[in-house]
């Protein structure tokens, strides 16, 4: 039970300091800042378990007692962390699929015609947005009206790539 409380304590800290952080300043790379909050909290997280050892019993909340149950705790909170970096990049930038929900619901009980629907889902706003935060990203870069894929971008196109085969998937997909 002490290394739910731990790992679920520190996941907190890091998610309430994201907030407050968020409240302040919106950075631009949010995945990365979200990285390097997270990362933050853990260290001094840790190092905070470490050295308030003698004053946590009196709450009655004790401390981790072998190295075995800290490798724990890091798992369990860089598991949470993982997952929801992974979840906070579909609320981060409306998908294409949501777009469509979203205008889908707005027309509301009488429902979208399929003439205007296919005319209000244009690349400006399914496609370029995406483009534009691979770019932001440096995922891939715009030069002289030409994307290409940075080497950060290649890696990531090679695992995918790679897992697909391994899952004997079509090249094609969505």
């Amino acid at each position: 039970m002490i290394l739910l409380f731990w790992g679920v304590a520190l996941f907190f800290i890091a998610f309430l300091i994201q907030l407050l952080f968020w409240k302040v300043w919106f950075p631009r790379r949010q995945a990365k800042t979200l990285l390097l909050l997270f990362f933050t909290t853990f260290i001094f997280g840790f190092v905070w378990i470490l050295t308030l050892s003698p004053v946590l019993p009196n709450l009655s909340i004790h401390p981790p007692r072998h190295i075995e149950e800290y490798l724990h705790i890091g798992l369990f909170y860089w598991v949470f962390t993982m997952a929801y970096l992974i979840t906070y990049s579909a609320v981060e930038v409306d998908s294409p699929s949501l777009i469509m929900t979203m205008a889908i619901h707005k027309a509301g009980k009488n429902g979208l015609p399929v003439d205007v629907f296919k005319n209000s889902m244009t690349d400006e706003i399914l496609v370029i947005p995406r483009v534009n935060d691979l770019v932001q990203d440096k995922i891939a870069v715009l030069k002289n009206s030409i994307y290409k894929l940075s080497l950060k971008g290649i890696v990531l196109a090679k695992i995918f790539n790679s897992y697909r085969s391994l899952l004997k998937l079509e090249d094609k997909g969505g």
